[in-house]
């Protein structure tokens, strides 16, 4: 049942998701190639996962979403969008979510625009939010394009974990952390501190979770599952946590990968034989576990506060973040 909680959690919240999908449709009205654009990144797929935290999050406190919430869904989306679209361009992809990418079907320079495009709309759906929450989401917004940098400069060589994590907590775990304290700060009449500083780090704990289970499908699942070729991690170069275990290993192939501007299948065939005999999934997994055993202990903390009215609400997100911890397992 696990596997198809994050379906479920989809559903339950598709009457909240169509008022994005209407800001959406609404922001990019215009009769211009760059809303055309825009639409045929926004709408090209993909889970709404920030979406739905937020919407879990939100209904800790109440029985209803109100507008100021589904605007916020809807910025954080759009700043979600326009890295993934400046992330194809770095990456020279070509395709994303079995769909070709912006810049592949549009060319660099509208991509680069479009992505500009997005992030400034972002803003457009912040800008009437508590003043609190427009400077937690410029500061996000600022954190995942250091998380950008650092990545495009890592320096393979000498590469540790601990490096990986820095540029995942920065590049993701920032944005699901907006998340997280955003929707604890648009639905509760008085901010506490404690649940403040706990729900930050709730939702940067998730995106961790999420980003190392991005990590181990990129290497272990078929494109019909994560949506990209097998190993684009490795061929692309990509600091992830796998990548960064693997090297760690100084393996034979070490040299061959470092050297090399490109990875042949051959290479990356031994890779993979490599990231087997080595164990480094489970190296991984216990990287991830660490990050899902402290989402269990700040919903137990929020299991015992009494400013959180909708305990069954917590059940929501407990299944929410074991699917996400069921979808690795399957690969180990």
């Amino acid at each position: 049942m696990q596997e198809d909680t994050l379906k479920e959690q989809l559903k339950q919240y598709n009457n909240e998701l169509e008022l994005v999908y209407n800001n959406f449709n609404l922001s990019f009205s215009h009769d211009s190639q760059i809303d055309d654009i825009s639409k045929y990144q926004i709408f090209a797929g993909g889970k709404r996962i920030r979406p739905i935290l937020i919407f879990i999050i939100s209904n800790l406190f109440n029985n209803s979403i109100n507008n100021d919430t589904i605007n916020f869904a809807t910025a954080v989306e759009l700043l979600h969008n326009a890295t993934l679209i400046h992330d194809d361009i770095i990456d020279e992809s070509t395709f994303r979510r079995q769909k070709e990418t912006v810049r592949a079907k549009f060319g660099d320079s509208k991509a680069i625009l479009s992505g500009d495009y997005l992030f400034a709309y972002a803003f457009d759906y912040v800008i009437n939010l508590p003043k609190e929450l427009i400077i937690e989401t410029q500061k996000a917004s600022l954190r995942l394009i250091r998380g950008e940098f650092s990545e495009l400069n890592a320096n393979f060589q000498n590469m540790k974990p601990i490096d990986s994590i820095n540029i995942m907590h920065d590049k993701t775990s920032s944005l699901f952390s907006l998340c997280a304290l955003g929707a604890y700060m648009l639905n509760t009449n008085t901010i506490n501190d404690e649940l403040l500083n706990c729900f930050k780090e709730l939702g940067s704990n998730i995106g961790t979770c999420f980003q190392i289970m991005d990590d181990i499908l990129d290497i272990k699942a078929n494109e019909n599952i994560s949506g990209k070729k097998q190993g684009t991690d490795f061929i692309e170069k990509k600091p992830s946590l796998i990548v960064t275990l693997w090297l760690n290993k100084k393996t034979r192939n070490f040299n061959d990968y470092i050297n090399s501007p490109n990875v042949s299948n051959l290479l990356l065939e031994d890779i993979k034989n490599d990231i087997n005999n080595f164990n480094i999934i489970e190296e991984a997994l216990e990287y991830f576990n660490e990050y899902f055993n402290n989402t269990i202990k700040q919903i137990k903390f929020l299991e015992k506060n009494h400013l959180v009215i909708n305990k069954n609400q917590l059940l929501s997100l407990k299944n929410y973040l074991s699917s996400i911890r069921y979808k690795v397992s399957q690969f180990i």
